[in-house]
């Protein structure tokens, strides 16, 4: 008994959970830096961003965790921290299914290379494969569609004790808890841009604030208010998703009005709604503009094109 404690606490110490424990990647403050470049560069990378987690939300009844985009700046040093710079984007929400080791994600944004579905909940990750099963979710797509698991090791990555699974074509890891050897929501290929080829990697990763990637992450650049339109351009219903720091039950106006001013849509949504829907299928082809109120103030803007 005194050696079986012995070896349970020698785990704890070392961050590595027991094999039948769950690390779960929905949590608050974390930090992911990826790295894109072009292969025959030697330098370390052309672009680095930064993706952190602050706050939840609910969808459809399921709690997510945010997940916000920021550049970082790299132009003084190639080293970390890096300071943030430029606007700060919503990119999207994670949320974990621990009791079947699944995480699954939204994106508001279309990443680079993006094999997964925009503004509806997809599969992210798949933790539940075991040694021989075949990886069946989205990000491992697009060449290697059916890839195989060569091992489940415990081990450590980015200084986080971790379950990883190794592929046996591609040769490349992804993680429990944290992502893959490519990002977060990054496709497990590399990318062709402008007939070159391109490679994208995870280059830090922390579960916390108190980490030397980011100098400083300043809660007052996080957008108040976010608005997304599922698809522009628009064809028949689509949707339009509203997330907003107020979790009070205020109203916002939704308004769609054509390029002379008239307004073709005016509807309300509380603060306990996520998303609403628009038939448009019988308005004329041409462009919109949606509008997101409250008491009077514009908060958002955006463009809508009706084919």
């Amino acid at each position: 008994m005194k050696k079986i404690n012995l070896l349970i606490a020698a785990m704890l110490l070392t961050g590595i959970a027991c094999s039948q424990d769950y690390l779960p990647m929905a949590v608050d403050q974390a930090h992911w830096m990826v790295a894109l470049k072009d292969k025959e560069s030697p330098m370390p990378y052309e672009y680095l961003w930064h993706y952190y987690s602050r706050g939840d939300t609910t969808v459809d009844g399921n709690v997510y965790i945010k997940v916000y985009k920021q550049m970082a700046d790299t132009f003084s040093t190639n080293n970390p921290p890096y300071t943030p710079f430029g606007p700060v984007s919503l990119l999207g929400l994670l949320r974990d299914d621990e009791s079947n080791k699944l995480v699954y994600g939204i994106c508001y944004e279309e990443n680079f290379s993006q094999e997964c579905p925009v503004n509806e909940e997809f599969l992210l990750y798949d933790f539940s494969l075991q040694v021989g099963d075949s990886m069946n979710f989205c990000l491992a797509e697009p060449y290697y569609a059916g890839d195989t698991i060569a091992s489940i090791t415990q081990g450590q990555f980015y200084g986080v004790g971790t379950r990883i699974f190794a592929m046996a074509v591609r040769m490349n890891n992804y993680y429990e808890g944290i992502g893959s050897d490519f990002g977060l929501f990054e496709d497990m290929f590399d990318p062709l841009k402008d007939r070159e080829l391109y490679h994208y990697y995870l280059y830090g990763y922390c579960r916390d604030d108190n980490c030397d990637l980011i100098v400083d992450v300043n809660e007052n650049d996080l957008p108040e208010y976010c608005m997304k339109v599922s698809s522009n351009p628009v064809e028949g219903e689509f949707s339009i998703r509203i997330n907003h720091k107020d979790q009070n039950t205020k109203e916002f106006k939704i308004e769609i009005c054509d390029l002379l001013g008239k307004s073709i849509v005016e509807m309300y949504h509380s603060g306990q709604q996520n998303i609403v829907y628009v038939d448009a299928s019988s308005w004329p082809g041409g462009l919109y503009i949606l509008r997101l109120l409250s008491e009077g103030r514009v908060l958002k803007s955006e463009k809508l094109v009706v084919r």
